[in-house]
């Protein structure tokens, strides 16, 4: 068994970090919401859907995003619910509590890099595809 031996770069002090890579491509569950924080910076929140087909039958699995800045923009005014894009970045797990104290586990993808796939075009709600998302916004677990 062979191994893989990664340099540190020239000048380096430090070991190399620890890394993660999550690749997702599937469609948007709802239109990206923008938001500004009080510094000024832009965060953007959707989902996005993964459907898969196994002996016959159909899972989908739904992943909650964040983009920040440009790419926030950039999904805001390029698509929308239903477009399919490419999503890498990285997963990062969290809870909270209910009102009635439950604790639910979070699972958020934390956008890196960003490919749209079906642009919207200008002007227009549903972007450029060839057929319908199979799925509605009720369907959306979060």
């Amino acid at each position: 068994m062979g191994h893989w031996i990664i340099n540190k770069p020239k000048g380096a002090t430090k070991e190399v970090e620890m890394y993660h890579q999550t690749t997702v491509l599937g469609r948007i569950g709802q239109a990206i919401e923008v938001k500004a924080t009080s510094s000024g910076a832009k965060v953007g929140k959707f989902s996005l859907a993964v459907s898969e087909r196994f002996k016959g039958e159909s899972k989908t699995t739904w992943y909650r995003c964040t983009a920040f800045n440009r790419q926030a923009e950039v999904l805001e005014e390029y698509t929308c619910k239903g477009g399919r894009i490419l999503v890498t970045g990285r997963m990062e797990f969290g809870e909270f509590s209910k009102q009635d104290g439950t604790k639910v586990n979070t699972a958020d993808l934390i956008v890196n890099n960003v490919q749209i796939v079906d642009f919207k075009e200008q002007g227009e709600a549903k972007p450029q595809i060839y057929h319908e998302a199979s799925f509605t916004s009720e369907d959306i677990p979060f």
